[in-house]
């Protein structure tokens, strides 16, 4: 991690010559966010109780930073070059951990059984399903991109068949949270298509609809015709289901004594990296199952908002929501400007 670190703040200098020859606006807003993020993070080690916790928390943001300045670097000074290149080794990932997923997969005699039933074995390369659906899910829209800078008809299909496998392992191992953001990204994704493009009239949309409704057909006639697991995903699809059960009622309530943290220090926040050391003192009895092994660490209270909120104080929190509120300002800007050019 060291290493890396020194590695990207060598790039950063290797760029500050030709970023000043070439005049580039350094600083966005966006940019000024995730500055302000890193800064009051780093200022919350003076009161954090595990300094050295902290203190690695903190350079992941710095981390993260300079990577992302990087990028901007280079797509300022190579462009078109740079963008291909990294498209083209999107792709190659994405292909390698299918390629680990399907070989683990291949031990399963059916796949709907083992996305049940041993799901949790299926991890790609992170060591985790939620993660690999996590790399999944963000490589999925550069193949998109690549797919329309793709030329030949051949390799266009070919990139498209390794969306949809793409879209299939995430409907297959059932994390809600990848259901969501499929339905919503998909969803401003069509809207910027369209605005850009206006590529749907009346009959795509005839078509669009018709296509959903077979494949729905489809679902239905899977689930009513053959017993097996696959009623386990459409129990997934309703949200009444998973508020009645543990895990929903496990998040609520350590979401609740993260927010009694926020409460008892609004201001400062606990410190980086130090929300699981303070979060236990608000006890864990009705959270943790008797069942389970006495020997059980939280790690995070699965709301990145929250948790921000509790380590950084009020200040880190609103400089967190704004790089989210300034990305979505500069998308939102960057597709108005492009509208305005196709018409």
């Amino acid at each position: 991690f060291l290493c890396l670190s020194m590695t990207l703040i060598l790039g950063i200098f290797l760029f500050l010559g030709k970023i000043s020859q070439a005049k580039i606006e350094v600083l966005h807003w966006f940019d000024a966010c995730f500055l302000l993020w890193y800064l009051v993070a780093g200022t919350s080690l003076l009161w954090a109780l595990n300094f050295a916790e902290g203190i690695f928390t903190v350079q992941r943001i710095f981390t993260a930073f300079v990577v992302y300045l990087l990028l901007r670097f280079l797509l300022f000074e190579y462009g078109e070059k740079v963008l291909r290149i990294m498209l083209i080794c999107n792709v190659v990932l994405t292909i390698i951990v299918l390629g680990r997923v399907f070989w683990q997969m291949s031990n399963s005699p059916t796949i709907f059984r083992l996305a049940y039933h041993e799901f949790t074995a299926i991890t790609g390369f992170s060591t985790q399903r939620n993660l690999l659906c996590s790399f999944l899910f963000l490589t999925l829209i550069f193949n998109v991109l690549f797919v329309r800078r793709l030329k030949q008809q051949t390799w266009r299909i070919a990139c498209f068949g390794l969306i949809i496998t793409q879209i299939f392992i995430l409907l297959l191992f059932q994390t809600r949270a990848v259901y969501v953001a499929l339905a919503v990204s998909g969803l401003f994704f069509l809207i910027g298509i369209q605005r850009i493009t206006l590529f749907f009239d009346i009959k795509k949309i005839i078509g669009f609809v018709a296509v959903v409704f077979v494949l729905l057909g489809l679902v239905w006639a899977r689930y009513y015709f053959y017993d097996d697991d696959f009623w386990v995903y459409l129990k997934n699809f309703d949200v009444r289901e998973y508020a009645s059960s543990s895990s929903a009622r496990q998040r609520v309530k350590v979401w609740g004594k993260t927010a009694l943290l926020i409460q008892e220090q609004p201001l400062t926040g606990v410190g980086m990296g130090n929300w699981e050391i303070f979060f236990p003192k608000n006890g864990l009895e009705d959270i943790l199952s008797a069942k389970r092994d006495k020997v059980v660490s939280i790690q995070r209270p699965h709301n990145d908002f929250l948790w921000v909120f509790s380590e950084t104080g009020i200040l880190g929190f609103l400089a967190y929501v704004g790089v989210f509120l300034m990305a979505f300002f500069v998308g939102f800007k960057s597709l108005k400007n492009v509208d305005k050019d196709t018409h």
